[in-house]
């Protein structure tokens, strides 16, 4: 699971009530042969998007400019009945799960 440092992401998934399975998009396929610190900010577009992974794509939401801080955190519940395993350290806060009890099904 994928935790971001997004106030967006956080209230999307508050209001829906569970995680989202989703990606974030890799620069590199919509500017080959461009880092991705190389891309300035805002120059990657909802219609960029569309055209380069075309109808696979099921919603593109587009909240303007973001400023990002640093790559997201990332953890694994894929243990039964276990403990998180945090994989990367990042800017997402994995406060809410030090508690976190659940079984898998």
């Amino acid at each position: 699971m994928r935790i971001p440092d997004s106030i967006l992401c956080a209230r999307l998934v508050d209001r829906l009530g569970h995680p989202l399975l989703t990606s974030s998009i890799n620069p590199s396929l919509i500017y080959p042969g461009i880092s991705p610190e190389e891309i300035p900010a805002g120059e990657i577009h909802s219609h960029q998007i569309e055209d380069t992974f075309g109808p696979g794509v099921e919603m593109i939401l587009d909240p303007g400019e973001l400023h990002l801080t640093g790559p997201s955190t990332v953890v694994d519940f894929s243990s039964e009945n276990g403990p998180l395993t945090i994989l990367r350290h990042g800017v997402g806060d994995t406060t809410p799960f030090s508690t976190l009890k659940w079984t898998r099904t």
